[in-house]
């Protein structure tokens, strides 16, 4: 004990004495010793120690009390009372044991609003320590046991929720005391953080240690303090700095800290606490805002403002406060919403199959790896990207999971390797792990995420050490096909794995050895095997359709296989308590499966238009997400089986055709859905409620010449009349074609109705009793595509899948001259010039041509450019303009002779399957005709670029660039709208809608900070 007491003043005799009293207990000789360095008179100290009757060295409990009491009546404290100097130190205390990292004297002065916190620490010198660096800790965790035992510590009793509170209340005050407008003083916007090369010290020399603590940590005090009542000076300051603008100052100091994940994480944690709704919903608003523009705000601060308020929705607390403080950016008049997006039923963001899904483990963000090549984080409340992709591989990404913290993610490619992610910053971390020879097929952590197990079509397993990245021991070795799929047991000592062999394998995971032999049952490879939560079971699904559940002791089946997939079974899993099943499908579907008896739960969750490959429970097991190759992401409900999420607002399935209404204030559409709709032009709303009647999709729609009609026709063989006004329809349906009814239309009239099928024949209707004009119009060798009146109502065009084109006399029925020979391929679409002197004809054999109405003959070459078959041509309502829309995803714009008149707009869609023009031309720019179609539109130049910078270009991560740096960023639903921005899209809230950005008011630069008012 000698070597504890440095003070010359003590004797041996002292020493003894005190050693054989504290009885070999170190942290009390360790104290004791502390207590008497600490004294001005240590000879009194010891005899203090020492006295029998007062018998402090009893336990370390009765000194920590003895010492805290001493230091309340200490002489420093001059005339305060015990009372006050108890609740000075208290506060102190608090404040050291409360903090989620270490402060220093300052920290503590400035959180808690005191100047004496070194003075206080002093009298605490054998509890407390301060470090060299200034930071103030407790010397032993035995004390932190005593300050929170309310029997032992009496009046120094610590309640840990109020030191929480005490905290929150601390860091929310600094916020508001030291948060202001550009607080790291940067020049210019242009520049983004990781450019700003003095930025490290900017952030030491003007936001001080207690701020930055503050802005981190506040959400941490707020969740730990349990219960914060409105009458709290947490809840009324938190409350006050949400409402005034504060919010945003806020994201400027995490913004240069590089913490918005760790905020975004802490507001989730906060919104979950029982602040009262207001509070809630203004928390919840500032979360939507930090997770819909954590790419530009973790970017460079300046875009908190530049970028990320123009674009947030009208109705958003922080964008009223916003609109108030700073009125001087750009604005976006056209594509802004007004409210957050609920979560939608299909998370979109991939352009290819999702192949691989996980929830986090505390369920509140799910990770996606598709054949994109790319990784995706999802918030799982809101289904909104988190951040941007996560690239890396250099091929499709077949598996992904989260580490047991949450805190990284593993994911393996077709590009053989292996590669670990930081979950916050979405950085790679180390390099990739190399060692497969072929494309690795799956990865998962151990349950301690000190390993990582990965299989192989190389017929390999592989154990890998994940702070390394190294490989540990040799590789596993003994299916006879490529490993599909491998799990570790919840203890760790185990790997299961699954094999095209059709076989399923355990191994030891320490010893790599086999345990036991292959287990048998399946009739076709196993794609998908997992363990049960207690790891006593297994289940596997395979290409045979079936799922079985084993024994892992005795590698028996348990029960019977399970069966009810119509297709091969692409992944299994076991719920968190073990009880149920979830498997998906190439038959699109989900089930659920009672682990029990293997009995379904209910009907199959049905929602994917594809192969489902992926599908798991959160960690509470009421929900479930799935990954399919129609690259979209899906939760459901699994109690009901239903989706969860908003639908989209519109078709549930493809649109096959559209027309405007003769006032161009309506649209109607058909669907591959079997509906029809009709829409708003001015606003892109729908009005009323689908159009329902038709048992197969609606093929073609058109209105009457006085738009209070409409009809439509369908795969089902029949032709519908329907009241425009009311949604209601006319009469019955109108039949007599053997097939389906390809194309539809109204004379200019309205009193007849064409019809072309693909039984070969046109048919004339009368509108109003539905009754067969005449005998059908025959010809044609094939399927009649496309039907058209002339503008004086005397004649029918049609074009057909015998590559030609045909004219007919509406009273006779009989054909005009010869058929228009000159396309190598299908006609799917032909429509009269309004002057009736030509006709323009869109083919499969990817040309556009021009015929002379009257002599049947070609005008000119056939106009070439699209490279795909041509669904729709269109001419504008002067005969100026054709249109042409093609399933190589473009729309194009020619002259009348077949010049093109625009750039071809190109995206990731769908074939374009219909194109209309408005009635009177509808020019949103001179001589550009307003058109509308299902998917997309033409070019209508560079409206992102603001002035002077005329040669900037949007790149694939959002940001608007030009050669000194970034002008704005655009968030991926704006993204092809901000390109193309004078087309209404409909639905409004499509990933594609429309933009307009006006820069009248717009500061950036060396001027940025000139949009505050």
């Amino acid at each position: 004990m000698r070597g504890l007491v440095r003070s010359s003043e003590l004797t041996n005799e002292d020493v003894d004495r005190l050693a054989k009293r504290v009885n070999c207990l170190f942290i009390l000789a360790s104290t004791a010793c502390k207590v008497v360095e600490d004294s001005p008179d240590p000879q009194v100290a010891v005899e203090e120690l020492l006295n029998p009757n007062q018998d402090l060295l009893r336990d370390i409990n009765t000194l920590y009390f003895t010492i805290l009491t001493k230091a309340c009546k200490s002489d420093e404290f001059g005339r305060a009372s015990t009372s006050k100097s108890r609740e000075s130190l208290i506060k102190v205390l608090k404040a050291v044991l409360a903090a989620t990292t270490p402060l220093t004297i300052s920290m503590i002065d400035g959180l808690l609003g005191i100047k004496n916190t070194r003075r206080l620490v002093g009298f605490l010198s054998s509890i407390l320590n301060v470090r060299e660096d200034d930071i103030v800790v407790i010397l032993h965790p035995t004390f932190r046991e005593f300050v929170e035992d309310a029997t032992a510590a009496g009046q120094f009793y610590i309640d840990m929720y109020d030191a929480h509170k005490l905290m929150a209340e601390g860091c929310l005050r600094c916020m508001k005391r030291e948060l202001r407008f550009n607080i790291c003083r940067l020049e210019s916007s242009f520049v983004l953080n990781r450019d700003v090369v003095d930025l490290k010290e900017r952030i030491s020399k003007l936001i001080s240690k207690e701020l930055q603590y503050g802005c981190v940590y506040w959400p941490d005090h707020i969740v730990n303090s349990h219960n914060i009542s409105h009458d709290d000076e947490a809840h009324s300051t938190l409350l006050g700095i949400v409402e005034d603008g504060y919010p945003l100052l806020w994201m400027e100091v995490i913004s240069a800290l590089g913490k918005i994940p760790r905020a975004i994480k802490g507001l989730q944690d906060v919104e979950r606490h029982d602040l009262g709704m207001g509070l809630k919903a203004r928390i919840n608003d500032v979360k939507r805002f930090l997770i819909a523009f954590s790419k530009p705000i973790s970017e460079a601060i300046p875009h908190i403002y530049v970028s990320a308020i123009p674009f947030t929705p009208k109705r958003s607390y922080l964008r009223q406060a916003a609109d108030i403080l700073y009125p001087n950016m750009m604005s976006v008049v056209v594509g802004c919403p007004e409210n957050w997006p609920k979560p939608p039923q299909e998370w979109r963001g991939h352009i290819e199959a999702v192949v691989s899904i996980m929830f986090s483990p505390d369920g509140r963000r799910i990770v996606s790896g598709s054949l994109d090549k790319t990784i995706r984080l999802w918030d799982a409340e809101t289904g909104q990207p988190l951040g941007e992709p996560l690239r890396g591989h250099s091929a499709a990404v077949l598996s992904v999971a989260f580490s047991p913290d949450g805190r990284r993610i593993v994911s393996c490619s077709g590009d053989k390797t292996i590669r670990l992610w930081d979950t916050e910053t979405g950085q790679p971390l180390g390099e990739p792990l190399q060692g497969h020879s072929d494309a690795v097929m799956l990865v998962a952590f151990s349950p301690d995420g000190r390993r990582i197990v990965s299989d192989s079509r190389d017929k390999t397993i592989r154990l890998w050490d994940t702070e390394t990245g190294q490989p540990l021991g040799e590789p596993l070795q003994g299916h006879n096909g490529g490993v599909s799929s491998i799990a570790f047991s919840p203890e760790g000592d185990c790997i299961v794995s699954s094999s095209e062999d059709k076989t399923i394998r355990l191994w030891n995971a320490g010893t790599g050895q086999p345990l036991g032999e292959p287990l048998q049952g399946h009739s076709d490879a196993i794609s998908s095997v997992a363990f049960s939560p207690d790891g006593r079971r297994i289940v596997s699904g395979s290409v045979d359709g079936t799922i079985r559940v084993w024994d892992t002791e005795t590698g028996q089946p348990l029960g019977e296989p399970f069966r009810g997939h119509s297709d091969d079974i692409s992944s299994v899993a076991f719920s968190s308590d073990g009880h149920r099943i979830v498997s998906s499908s190439e038959d699109t579907t989900i089930r659920l499966w009672n682990a029990e008896t293997g009995q379904p739960l209910g009907e199959p969750l049905q929602g994917h238009n594809d192969v489902v490959y992926s599908a798991a429970f959160s960690p509470d097991g009421l929900r479930i997400v799935s990954g399919s190759k129609d690259t979209t992401v899906r939760l459901w409900d699994t109690e009901t089986g239903q989706p969860l999420g908003e639908p989209l607002q519109g078709h549930n399935g493809g649109v096959s055709s559209i027309a405007f209404s003769p006032d161009g204030r309506r649209i109607v559409s058909g669907s591959y859905d079997s509906t029809i709709r009709l829409w708003d032009t001015g606003t892109g709303q729908p009005l009323g409620e689908p159009l329902r009647g038709h048992s197969d999709y609606s093929s073609s729609v058109a209105f009457s010449p006085d738009g209070r009609r409409i009809v439509s026709g369908s795969c089902d063989m029949t032709i519908r009349r329907w009241d425009a006004e009311t949604g209601q329809e006319l009469g019955d349906p109108l039949r007599g074609h053997s097939s389906l009814v390809c194309s539809v239309t109204f004379s200019p009239d309205g009193r007849r109705i064409v019809s072309g099928s693909s039984d070969n024949t046109i048919r004339l209707w009368d509108t109003e009793t539905g009754q067969p004009l005449g005998e059908p119009l025959r010809g044609h060798t094939g399927a009649i595509f496309s039907v058209a009146f002339s503008t004086d109502g005397l004649c029918i065009v049609s074009g057909s899948y015998d590559s030609t084109i045909r004219l007919w006399d509406v009273e006779t029925g009989q054909e005009l001259g010869d058929p228009l020979w000159g396309h190598s391929s299908s006609v799917c679409s032909v429509v009269f010039s309004p002057d009736g002197r030509r006709i323009v004809s869109g083919s499969s054999d990817k040309t556009i041509r021009l015929w002379d109405t009257k002599t049947g003959q070609p005008l000119g070459g056939p106009p070439r450019g699209h490279s795909g078959g041509i669904h729709s041509v269109a001419f504008s309502p002067d005969g100026r303009h054709i249109v042409s829309g093609s399933n190589d995803s473009t729309i194009r714009l020619w002259s009348d002779t077949g010049q093109p008149l625009q750039k071809p707009s190109f995206d990731n869609i769908d074939l374009v399957h219909s194109t209309a023009i408005l009635s009177d031309g509808g020019p949103v720019e001179p001589d550009t005709p307003y058109i509308w179609t299902n998917y997309f539109r033409f070019v209508a130049g560079p409206h992102f670029a603001p002035p002077p910078f005329l040669t900037c270009s949007l790149s694939e991560d959002g940001w608007v660039t030009f050669s000194g740096g970034v002008v704005y960023w655009v968030p991926p639903d704006h993204r092809d709208g901000l390109r193309y921005p004078y087309i209404l899209i409909i639905p409004t809230t499509h990933p594609s809608r429309v933009t307009r950005v006006d820069f009248t008011h717009f500061h950036c630069g060396t001027s940025w900070t000139k949009c505050r008012k």
